[in-house]
C-alpha cells in the first residue's frame, strides 16, 4: 500500500464519510499473492476467472479505518475476451471496493465496471493502480461490461471486495 495515504488518513476518512465515494491513484507499491485463477461460467449471468487474494494488515487496517467497517470478503477478477458480470444487487448495506490492477485503461475493449446507486449509473474510473470505495445498499447493484474482441491477447484484473 502507497503509505503517503497514512499521512492523510483522517482528511480520506471524512471525505469518504462526508461523499460514500472515493477514487485513490496509485494505491499499492507491490501487489498482493493471489492464487491460480479457476474459469468460471454461467451462461446467463457471469463469465470471468476468479483467484483468493491476500491483503495486508496494514491495507486491510486502511480500509477498516477509512470505512469504519470490517473487510468481509476479497477475490481477484479476471476479464479477458468474451467476459462480463450480469448485474447484481448487494445483500447487504456496507462498502464495495474495486482496485484496478490491470495493465490495459484503454475503454474501447469493454471490462469497466458500473455500480448503480438509486437507478444513476457510475462508471469506476479505468485507471491502473487506483483503489475505488463506494458506500453500497441491499437497492444498488453492480455489472461489468462485455470485454469485446479488442482486448485481444490481454486482460483487465480487479481485486474486488466487500466490506459490512
Amino acid at each position: 500500500m502507497n503509505k503517503e495515504y497514512l499521512t492523510s488518513l483522517d482528511l480520506i476518512k471524512s471525505h469518504f464519510a462526508k461523499k460514500g465515494v472515493i477514487s485513490l491513484q496509485e494505491f499499492f507499491e507491490e501487489l498482493p499473492e493471489m492464487s491460480s485463477f479457476e474459469s468460471l461460467y454461467q451462461p446467463a449471468d457471469f463469465r470471468y476467472g476468479k483467484a483468493d487474494v491476500k491483503l495486508n494488515q496494514l491495507t486491510t487496517d486502511f480500509l477498516e479505518h477509512v470505512t469504519q467497517r470490517k473487510l468481509e470478503e476479497v477475490n481477484v477478477f479476471l476479464f479477458g475476451h468474451r467476459c462480463f458480470d450480469l448485474r447484481k444487487f448487494f445483500e447487504k448495506e456496507g462498502v464495495f471496493f474495486v482496485i484496478n490492477i490491470s495493465d490495459d485503461e484503454s475503454i474501447e475493449v469493454g471490462g469497466d465496471i458500473f455500480v448503480v446507486k438509486k437507478e444513476e449509473p457510475l462508471q469506476l474510473p479505468p485507471s491502473t493502480n487506483t483503489l475505488t470505495l463506494i458506500a453500497v445498499d441491499k437497492e444498488d447493484e453492480s455489472f461489468v461490461t462485455y470485454v469485446n474482441h479488442y482486448i485481444e491477447d490481454e486482460h483487465k484484473t480487479y481485486i474486488m471486495g466487500f466490506l459490512s
